[in-house]
């Protein structure tokens, strides 16, 4: 018998299957972020989807979305906990970033939560980041 047997994940039957990993590790992500003391999640956005996985969770942190897209930025105003950001040059700023959140110093940290986006296989990821690591966070990493 092995160490680790493979168990089946529980089953959502609100949450498609392709979706279900990527669901997981939101949960894991605003868990993650109230834990560390994290003063934001930041998930940079295409078409909103991490965003609103985030948003369902009800995170007592803002979720802060850029996106270069002017009508994700819309359709992200409505949901939950979501702080979007328009950024059509794939780059936002510490004073939009206080303009969401309040005040931050350089120490501050925030939670980065990204995924391959299309039809593949979603591969998620996150990461923490200070503000002051402005490159880490700053930045649209499709550019």
């Amino acid at each position: 018998e092995p160490a680790y047997p493979q168990r089946e994940a529980p089953h959502d039957p609100e949450v498609p299957p392709e979706l279900r990993e990527l669901m997981v590790f939101a949960r894991a992500a605003v868990r993650t972020a109230s834990e560390v003391g994290a003063r934001a999640i930041i998930t940079w956005s295409k078409g909103g989807l991490g965003a609103r996985l985030l948003s369902q969770q009800r995170a007592v942190v803002p979720i802060v979305t850029p996106t270069r897209s002017d009508s994700t930025y819309r359709r992200l105003a409505l949901p939950y906990g979501i702080e979007p950001i328009h950024a059509p040059k794939g780059r936002t700023t510490i004073d939009q970033l206080e303009g969401r959140i309040g005040p931050v110093d350089a120490q501050s940290l925030l939670l980065l939560m990204r995924h391959t986006a299309g039809d593949a296989r979603r591969i998620p990821w996150m990461a923490l980041a200070r503000v002051g690591d402005f490159e880490e966070w700053g930045l649209d990493p499709d550019r």
